[in-house]
Parts: structure tokens; sequence; C-alpha cells
């Protein structure tokens, strides 16, 4: 069989971890209680998954294509992976889990173009759980190449979604069964929407005066967000509708996570960040062109990062007050 009809098969497999809905747990049974099932079906696989809640690796996120802590996706069984779905899919919502579809379709196609199929392997997604589900405090990890979801919790209370990362390579996908598929559409859409609704008063203050060398605020496997001098345009400078579209670049990357979680934590930030959120923009707006923005304010820290001519994708949402449950 050819390495592309094997990676195919493989991906369709492994992408149903997100891509249909399936509730096969009780509808009374807790969050945890289906983490404590799914860590018990795995007894059997020699893969340290459970970890002490303050080991040093619960806040160790990386998004570059490596071997992580945890089991990787392809050593689940089908029942494993419809568990796992499952669980991922009652945290997130129906938006993140076509996120987390596409951010995995991508990987494979990046391996069919890059002729690297091994290494870019939809397979080496990575699932690890910090303290004991249902215990005062634990973390569920779900991370691989381009993605990091770190969902921290009190009991079975979902309370930090922060950090989390996404990313894409390419922007679009040129060929094959998902040609066209654009994993991260609404993060860039939106970003270059709201800086070209900006007049030229505007946008001078959002790309600032200082020289700025590119690249992220934030580093892989920090535990606390680095949200750097306060640059931007301030939203007290943005028309009523610019306010509106910077809270829907905001939601893009918020309404990954569950409706109930998202609109709870959207109504206590605007509350503690409305005079504070800035908007920083650096590049072009056109297709193919590089280009940076930010969103940040005394606690939040959104970042994207659009290079190779805007085909490869780096995108951060971040909190002070929420990242880990620190």
């Amino acid at each position: 069989m050819h390495t592309y009809k094997k990676i195919l098969i493989l991906l369709k497999v492994l992408i149903a971890l997100v891509a249909v809905p399936l509730m096969a747990h009780p509808p009374d049974a807790s969050v945890s209680q289906q983490m404590n099932r799914w860590l018990e079906s795995l007894a059997k696989l020699e893969v340290e998954v459970l970890f002490p809640y303050d080991d040093a690796e619960r806040t160790d996120f990386q998004w570059v294509p490596a071997v992580r802590a945890g089991v990787a996706l392809k050593l689940l069984d089908e029942d494993q992976r419809h568990q796992l779905r499952d669980i991922l899919h009652r945290l997130l919502s129906k938006a993140g889990a076509v996120k987390l579809d596409g951010i995995i379709a991508t990987e494979a196609a990046l391996g069919i173009l890059t002729k690297s199929p091994s290494y870019r392997d939809p397979g080496k997604y990575y699932t690890s759980v910090f303290g004991k589900p249902g215990s005062k405090q634990w973390m569920l990890r779900f991370e691989g190449h381009h993605l990091s979801v770190n969902l921290s919790f009190r009991r079975d209370r979902l309370v930090s979604a922060t950090p989390l990362f996404v990313g894409a390579n390419p922007e679009t996908i040129p060929q094959g069964p998902d040609k066209g598929l654009r994993a991260l559409a609404i993060e860039v859409d939106r970003g270059r929407a709201l800086y070209r609704s900006l007049d030229r008063d505007q946008r001078s203050q959002a790309s600032g005066s200082d020289e700025w060398f590119g690249g992220f605020l934030t580093d892989a496997g920090t535990r606390r967000a680095n949200l750097g001098k306060p640059v931007g345009i301030a939203v007290a400078m943005l028309t009523a509708p610019q306010q509106n579209q910077l809270k829907g670049l905001v939601q893009a990357y918020v309404s990954t996570i569950n409706q109930s979680f998202a609109e709870k934590y959207l109504e206590e930030l605007w509350q503690a960040e409305k005079q504070s959120l800035r908007f920083f923009w650096r590049g072009g707006v056109q297709s193919g062109e590089n280009f940076y923005y930010r969103v940040s304010g005394k606690r939040l820290l959104i970042e994207m990062d659009a290079h190779s001519g805007a085909s490869h994708l780096h995108a951060v949402w971040r909190d002070q007050t929420t990242d880990f449950d620190l």
C-alpha cells in the first residue's frame, strides 16, 4: 500500500477522536468519573499517563513535533479513542472540536507535502493527566505538534483553559482530500478584518513606533505569561463596531472551550479588562503577507504569528490569572 493511502487510513481513524460526537457515558457521569474509567482502560499499556499534580511536566507545555509525556493516539484502541473523544467533546465546543480535527488533518497533510509521514505523524498527539481526576486539583493535557490544550479542574469544575496553543502549517491545505481546509480561519480572518477596519490614525496607533523584531512574547514551557509593555491601540480609541470586532477576535480563542465555561470566562474578562485591552498589529493584510497581532491587557495575552508567506501559523491564548490554575 502506498504511504499516502496508509496515512489517509490512519488519519481517518485518529481524527474520529474529534470528528463525530459520541455520548457513551451515562447522563449523570462526571468528567472525573469518565477520566478515571478511561485511565483504568489503559492499564495494559506500558505507558505512564497519570502524573502527580505538582510534577514539573504539568507546566512544560510545548508545540513542536516531539515525543510528549503521556499516551499517543496511535497506541489507543478504538474503544479508548472513543472514550477520550467523548471527554474532549464534553469539554470543548463544537467549533473547538472542529479546530482540533483541522489541526490534526493539517499535520497529516504536512507529512505528505514534506514526504516525512513518520515525523509529521497524526498519531503523535499525547494525552496526560496530572493529579487524580476528581481530586482537589487536577489537569488534563492533549498535546502535539501545533497544539497544546491544558484544562485545569477543581473536583469536577473546569476552572482554567489556559494556556491554549494552536497552529497550522500550511495555513490552507493545497491538495488531497482536505484541500482548502483552513484550521485557523477564524483567528486569521478576524484579526485581518479588525486591522482593515482601522483608519490611518488608528493604524498608526496599532502598529506603534518602536522597533519590533517579530516572534512571540510567549515561550513554550513558561508558567506565567509575559505580557510585555502595553503596545497597540487602546480599546477606548476604537469605535463601537471595532470594539465588537475586538471582542469577536478574543471569542475566536475562548470559544474553543464549551459554552458554559466560555460565557462565564468572557463575562469576567470584559469586566476586568474593558478599559485596558489593546490591539497591536505588524505586517501585511493581504493573503501571503506575513503578519503578527497581539491582544493584551492587565491579565490577557493573545498572540498570532503568521510567517513563511503567512502559511505557517502560531497562536496562543494566555491569562495571568488562570494559566495552569496556579
